[in-house]
């Protein structure tokens, strides 16, 4: 009987050890987690702030291919019509030279 008292004590204070040295592992582990909470507050506002950055930067970008689209446009409609501008003098001459034909018979 005395067997058993005696390992009863000695599981009981076993379990004592283990409830103390587990509260203090979790008090460890919470105060590393509040500074790992701390440390990456900043990072994460870091994040927030290139994710934003980020994001003015495509509109930017997008406003500027949608600029040169425009540009590119504008250059080609004015290359082709100055491509039709020989046609049109050419239209322009051979009409007066008609009209000068015309007037001398």
């Amino acid at each position: 009987m005395v067997i058993v008292f005696i390992s009863l004590a000695i599981v009981l204070i076993a379990l004592i050890i283990g409830v103390v040295i587990g509260n203090q592992a979790r008090k460890g582990i919470q105060s590393e987690l509040s500074k790992m909470s701390q440390t990456m507050a900043p990072v994460q506002q870091d994040m927030d702030e290139l994710k934003r950055q980020s994001s003015v930067l495509s509109e930017k970008q997008s406003s500027i291919q949608q600029h040169i689209q425009e540009s590119k446009s504008d250059v080609q409609h004015t290359i082709q019509i100055a491509k039709e501008i020989p046609g049109m003098y050419r239209e322009l001459f051979s009409k007066n030279s008609d009209l000068k034909q015309s007037t001398y018979l």
